[in-house]
């Protein structure tokens, strides 16, 4: 009896810490799924009922850790404080509802849990469902267990898994036909972490640099987020050793990301996320839309950082390198180049008609040129356009009129061509000019746009302009950027560059400034016009800026 009891006692305490550690097994349909009325907004998805649980399930990694590039880098010690990765359960094969809400994004701040394992592994994950606001993400509590590899011929059947699902944009957003677009909520659970492909949408692209924002459309629209590092070009030669981030030609690399051009036809994978970024600023109001987050271009390089590797490589012995592409051009607008203005100075005046030029080339086969024209638009003149000629060969030409005396004009060039494919220069805002017929004389004239909207100043870039601009120091070089205002209405105030005569400027120093250049500088909230190589003088000190 006696042994019996000791060794039930033994038992017992084998199974305590069993029970203590024991976690819920789950497909990761559980996790995306919402009982009830679902708005898909951020308090629903923070509420979800196994949020905070202790869970495993098991899955093949679709997102190649190392090209993750959302968090910034450490450079001093060679960090980064997240590292991103999607997957999709393994139970997907054989579900009668097959890939449908089986996949999630993992975002996980012990780096070292994830940034090793490979694209194509097979792993039983334990932790918990989160959320960063709108955004639900998974988040590991232990080292993920090993299950095998879909290169592996016993676990081949999981390697579908690792291609995108076909999805029209509808399924994602919904269109409002307003200008505004909202998630398909309905869709939610289907989607969201999703590895999918749009085919032949159109690229509108609204900025270059950094990080460029731009969208693809097709019935709905949905903007591309970079949180791929082979995207984005902040990441340029400079992220976490072995990580897959691009390199400048310099390095052996293909230089910075540039989107296909506006107008171009692309076929675009990637991941599905909810957040709240709206670059576009077409969210309809309170609420949020679905974007695809594409992580390959095909090119991949050695953990090493040693070797380029691209998709369709001869790598010798019978033996291709295969790697994914998530962005692939299939029709290409008119290409406009040899853009010139005449008089080509970016203050002319009230008296100059500007003729504008351009070379004009359809870039598909058996392709021609429907029509090309300028839109324009200036202080106190809606957006208009003018058909522009055929003067010979390539070349289209048309004439601006003249526009009043301290009028800012914007325009660009659209052209049509036989595919239905439309082309625009620039592939991003738009060039334009300065009416004056004397020295400018309000900063409002160099901050004030066409169109009243955010944009850059109608006079960055063009050199040395002369100024007659009498204006008061509102900030120093001590308090901050040092910022300038002559008047105490919109568009009145502009920065200066620091030099050692600006930094001396104290608040209430009033000053005339004669000559100077404009230019936008890129900052972490954006772009703003500054003021560099002034020529001033101090006029007075100590005035009251309230």
């Amino acid at each position: 009896m006696r042994t019996r009891i000791q060794f039930l006692m033994f038992m017992i305490m084998l199974m305590a810490p069993l029970a203590a550690s024991a976690q819920q097994q789950v497909t990761i349909r559980e996790l995306n799924t919402f009982e009830g009325e679902f708005n898909a907004t951020a308090a629903e998805i923070g509420a979800h009922p196994l949020n905070g649980v202790d869970v495993t399930f098991t899955a093949v990694i679709v997102s190649n850790p190392r090209s993750s590039g959302l968090a910034t880098f450490n450079e001093g010690d060679g960090t980064i404080s997240r590292i991103h990765v999607f997957v999709t359960d393994t139970t997907a094969i054989g579900d009668p509802n097959g890939r449908d809400g089986m996949s999630i994004q993992i975002v996980e701040s012990n780096v070292g849990l994830i940034e090793e394992l490979l694209r194509g592994g097979i792993f039983t994950f334990r932790g918990t469902l989160g959320n960063f606001f709108s955004t639900a993400q998974f988040d590991l509590s232990e080292a993920p267990t090993l299950v095998g590899n879909v290169t592996d011929p016993a676990f081949a059947r999981y390697a579908p898994l690792l291609d995108p699902i076909t999805v029209t944009l509808d399924e994602l957003n919904i269109n409002n036909g307003d200008g505004t677009y909202q998630i398909n909520a309905a869709n939610y659970a289907k989607y969201n972490g999703a590895y999918v492909q749009v085919d032949s949408a159109s690229v509108i692209v609204q900025e270059l640099g950094d990080r460029p924002n731009w969208a693809i459309d097709r019935g709905s629209r949905v903007w591309i987020y970079d949180t791929g590092s082979r995207v984005r070009n902040d990441r340029l030669d400079n992220y976490r050793e072995g990580y897959n981030h691009r390199r400048s030609m310099g390095n052996g690399g293909e230089g910075d990301f540039v989107p296909p051009p506006s107008g171009a036809l692309a076929t675009v994978s990637g991941f599905v996320v909810l957040n709240n970024d709206n670059p576009g600023g077409d969210n309809a109001a309170d609420t949020e839309t679905f974007n695809i987050n594409p992580f390959e271009d095909g090119t991949f390089w050695s953990v090493d950082g040693t070797t380029r590797f691209e998709d369709g490589q001869d790598l010798g012995n019978g033996i291709t390198f295969e790697w994914p592409n998530d962005i692939t051009v299939v029709g290409l607008p008119p290409l406009i180049s040899n853009v010139v203005r005449n008089p080509a100075t970016a203050i002319v005046g009230s008296d100059v008609m500007a003729t504008i030029t351009a070379d004009v080339v359809a870039q598909g086969a058996g392709v021609t040129i429907d029509s090309v024209r300028v839109v324009y638009s200036a202080t106190g003149v809606d957006e208009t356009s003018i058909i522009m000629m055929n003067t010979g060969g390539d070349t289209f030409s048309a004439t601006l009129p003249t526009f009043a005396n301290l009028s800012s004009v914007s325009y660009s060039i659209e052209a049509f061509g036989s595919d239905d494919l439309d082309g625009r220069f620039p592939s991003v805002g738009f060039d334009g000019f300065f009416v004056s017929d004397s020295e400018l004389n309000s900063i409002e004239v160099v901050q004030r746009t066409a169109d009243d909207s955010t944009g850059a100043s109608p006079l960055a870039g063009a050199g040395l302009i002369p100024f007659d601009i009498t204006a008061t120091v509102v900030n120093s070089s001590d308090m901050g950027p040092i910022v300038i205002h002559d008047a105490a209405t919109a568009w009145s105030g502009i920065f200066l560059e620091r030099t050692s005569e600006t930094n001396a400027l104290e608040v209430g120093d009033e000053i005339n400034i004669t000559m100077a250049e404009v230019v936008e500088v890129n900052t972490s909230g954006g772009e703003l016009t500054q003021l560099i190589n002034l020529t001033f003088t101090t006029e007075s000190t100590g005035n009251d800026i309230t």
